[in-house]
């Protein structure tokens, strides 16, 4: 097999790297994780003259104030991933049971 020297100058055979089963699952990408905490003192530290920006940007806009405050909740909050219940071997989720308990709700509240 005909060796070749990467970017990093290491040498793989052509169609390998150094790390052939890729990044673990789950692991953080240090240069997001980087601009994240970058983004969050910025955010700390200007936390009042953004607020007064925001609040002049609602008054005047209010439609761009609620796509601005969006954009910057998916930044914080990402998007939840949808997820498949699967049963046994990958087949349907069977029930065997459902129990359904009543309870009276606390007096002086409606129900």
């Amino acid at each position: 097999m005909r060796k070749r020297k990467s970017g990093g100058g290491k040498p793989f055979a052509k169609g390998l790297s150094g790390n052939p089963k890729g990044r673990p699952k789950g692991s953080k990408n240090k240069a997001t994780a980087g601009l994240r905490e970058s983004y969050r003192l910025f955010l700390e530290k200007n936390f009042d003259g953004l607020q007064v920006l925001y609040d002049r940007l609602k008054r005047k806009s209010p439609g761009r104030a609620i796509d601005l405050f969006q954009k910057m909740t998916e930044f914080i909050l990402p998007k939840l991933r949808r997820s498949e219940l699967t049963g046994e071997g990958g087949g349907p989720v069977q029930v065997g049971r459902i129990e359904v308990v009543i309870v009276d709700p606390p007096k002086g509240r409606n129900a």
